[in-house]
């Protein structure tokens, strides 16, 4: 919400942040957000009745939990080996011709900053094989770095956008 207040008001559609947030809470409300999306898949092509039909209807074929294998705090999460993952599973493409599997993906139980115990849940993945899945499982296990103390925080220009201290 914030983030997309910021960005109303950047567009020059509201006179204050106040007021881009209430203008994003009314689109939300009345159903023009939604509408503006469904626009946009039919316009790139899509069907958005199977799109409709699909909601909560669709699972990947395969999927794989990934455990923390100690206790510690997530200092890191390597987003470029996620994102090779990703690509790997059908989330992404290395070329406009590749295949996008829209049931592929990671459901992640953790974030940056927070402790862990041994054995807890990291990470769900979710793929159209196996074999896609257990790779992925594998660079998502390295991927998640711990460390034995929280880590510092970071800047984050966003943050500073949409949180101010």
């Amino acid at each position: 919400r914030a983030l997309s207040a910021r960005t109303i008001f950047a567009a020059e559609k509201a006179e204050s942040i106040a007021e881009a947030a209430a203008l994003f809470d009314e689109v939300i409300e009345n159903g023009k957000a939604l509408d503006c999306f469904y626009r946009n898949v039919r316009l790139q092509g899509g069907d958005v009745s199977a799109l409709q039909n699909m909601l909560g209807n669709r699972r990947a074929a395969f999927s794989q939990e990934v455990f923390s294998a100690e206790k510690g705090w997530v200092s890191s999460i390597d987003a470029g080996e996620i994102g090779r993952a990703g690509v790997a599973l059908g989330v992404g493409r290395n070329t406009k011709e590749d295949d996008v599997s829209p049931d592929a993906g990671f459901l992640f139980a953790v974030r940056v900053g927070q402790q862990v115990e041994k054995g807890q849940l990291v990470c769900t993945v979710y793929g159209d094989t196996k074999q896609q899945v257990e790779r992925a499982a594998f660079c998502v296990y390295e991927a998640v770095k711990l460390a034995s103390s929280p880590p510092q925080k970071q800047s984050s220009r966003i943050r500073k956008e949409i949180a101010p201290e």
